[in-house]
C-alpha cells in the first residue's frame, strides 16, 4: 500500500485532512450523479427517446445492482492494493458511462447498459473511499469526514436538479453528462497518491470489542429498507412533482433545494458526533421514521411552498442519516471496520435496487400517491429495525 508513515507536524495534519475530506465528497458524488441525473432528465429523455417511469426504476436497480457487485470486488481491491487502485478504475467506469449517455445512448437498453459502468464505478470507488477515511484520518475528526462523504448521494441530487434549468432546458438533456466527463477526469487527476497515515486512525473513541452476529445485519435491513426509501425519492422526486403540477425548471430547483437540506443535516450531525465519545444509533432510527412520515406527507400537498417544506424534510431528516449509521457502525465494530462497513454499503445498494423499481412498478399501477407511501412505511419500518439493534448493542455492551 502506498502509505506514508511520519511524525506530522498540525499544518500537515490540517492540510491533509482538508484534501482527503474535499477529495471523498468530489469522487463520491461524481459517481453517484449517472443515476440521479437520469431520473431528473426523464421528462427529457421520454420526449426523445420514450422512456416509461417503469424504465427508469429498472435503469437505476441495474446501477445499484452492479454497484453491489463491485463493491465486494472493490473491498478487495482496497485490502489488497489501498485507495489508489479502486478509484482509478471506478471514476474510469463512471467516466465511461457518463461519455455514453452524453454522446451515444439511443434506446433505454442502451442507457441500462451505461448504468452497469456507472454503478461499476460507484462501487469500486465507495470502498477507496471509505479506506481512506478510516485510515487516515484521525479518530475525532471521523464523524464529520464520513458525513462529508456521505453527502455525495444528496449532493448528486443537488447536481442533477440544478442541470435541468442551467443545462438541460437551454442545451438539451445531453449536455450536463458532458459536463459530467470533464468532472470525472478532473477526479482521476487529484486522486491522492501519498497522504499522511493518522497512527490509530481506525480506533475511535467509544468503541467496543465485539463480534458482529446478527445485529450487524438487523442494522443493515434497517439500511436496506431506509435507502430502498431515499434513494426512490432521489430518482422520482423530480417526476413525482411534475406530475402534481409543479413547472419542470421549478421541480428541478426544489429538487436542488430539498438535496442542499439533506447535505446540510448530514455535514451538522457528522461535525456533531465527533464532539460525543459514544454512539447512538436510536437518532438514526428517529431520522427514518420521522423521514418515513415526511415522505407519505409529500403524497398529499400540492402547493409549491408546502412542498418545498415537505420536500426539505423528506431530503434532510428522512435522508441525512447514512453518515451517522456508516460512522456509528465502523465506531462499534474496530477491530473489523472493513467487514462492518461493507455490509451497511450493500446494504445501501440493494436497497437502491429493491427501492427504485418497486416505486416505478407502483407509479405505473397506482399512481404516485401510493408509491409514496409504501416509501414512507419502508422508511419506518428501516428505523425499527435500527431502534432494534441499538438495543441488541447495549445488551451486549452497555
Amino acid at each position: 500500500m502506498d502509505e506514508s508513515v511520519s511524525d506530522p507536524s498540525r499544518a500537515d495534519i490540517a492540510a491533509n485532512y482538508w484534501g482527503l475530506v474535499l477529495t471523498s465528497i468530489f469522487a463520491t458524488t461524481i459517481v453517484a450523479i449517472p443515476v440521479f441525473l437520469v431520473g431528473s432528465l426523464a421528462v427529457f429523455i421520454a420526449a426523445d427517446l420514450d422512456f416509461s417511469v417503469v424504465e427508469l426504476g429498472g435503469v437505476a436497480s441495474v446501477f445499484f445492482g452492479s454497484a453491489a457487485i463491485a463493491s465486494i470486488i472493490g473491498g478487495r481491491l482496497t485490502v489488497r492494493f489501498g485507495h489508489k487502485l479502486g478509484m482509478y478504475l471506478g471514476v474510469s467506469s463512471t467516466l465511461v458511462a457518463v461519455l455514453g449517455l452524453g454522446v451515444a445512448a439511443e434506446t433505454p437498453l442502451q442507457i441500462a447498459f451505461l448504468m452497469v459502468f456507472g454503478g461499476i464505478g460507484n462501487g469500486l470507488t465507495q470502498p477507496s473511499v471509505n479506506f481512506l477515511l478510516a485510515r487516515r484520518i484521525a479518530p475525532d475528526r471521523q464523524g464529520f469526514a464520513f458525513g462529508v462523504k456521505q453527502s455525495a448521494i444528496p449532493a448528486s441530487t443537488l447536481f442533477a436538479g440544478l442541470s435541468i434549468p442551467l443545462l438541460a432546458a437551454t442545451f438539451g438533456w445531453r449536455s450536463p453528462f458532458i459536463v459530467l466527463v470533464g468532472l470525472a477526469a478532473l477526479v482521476i487527476v487529484l486522486t491522492p497518491r501519498r497522504s499522511t497515515v493518522m497512527p490509530g486512525a481506525l480506533k475511535a473513541r467509544g468503541s467496543v470489542e465485539m463480534r458482529p452476529g446478527i445485529t450487524l445485519y438487523i442494522l443493515a435491513l434497517g439500511g436496506v429498507l431506509g435507502a430502498a426509501a431515499a434513494n426512490s425519492l432521489g430518482a422520482f422526486l423530480v417526476l413525482t412533482l411534475i406530475n402534481g403540477g409543479v413547472a419542470v425548471s421549478t421541480a428541478g430547483v426544489i429538487a436542488a433545494v430539498s438535496s442542499a437540506s439533506a447535505v446540510t443535516v448530514r455535514l451538522i450531525i457528522g461535525k456533531v458526533a465527533d464532539r460525543f465519545s459514544f454512539t447512538n444509533l436510536y437518532f438514526v432510527a428517529g431520522m427514518q421514521v420521522l423521514g418515513g412520515v415526511a415522505f407519505m406527507w409529500l403524497g398529499f400537498v400540492s402547493s409549491v411552498g408546502a412542498l418545498v417544506f415537505v420536500a426539505m424534510v423528506a431530503f434532510g431528516i428522512g435522508w441525512g442519516w447514512p453518515g451517522l449509521l456508516m460512522f456509528n457502525v465502523i465506531r462499534r465494530f474496530p477491530t473489523i471496520p472493513g467487514r462492518a462497513s461493507g455490509v451497511i454499503q450493500s446494504s445501501a445498494f440493494i436497497g437502491g435496487i429493491i427501492g427504485p423499481f418497486t416505486f416505478g412498478v407502483i407509479v405505473a399501477a397506482a399512481g404516485f400517491t401510493a408509491a409514496l407511501v409504501v416509501a414512507g412505511l419502508a422508511s419506518v419500518v428501516a428505523g425499527t429495525a435500527v431502534y432494534s439493534g441499538e438495543a441488541l448493542l447495549r445488551r451486549k455492551a452497555p
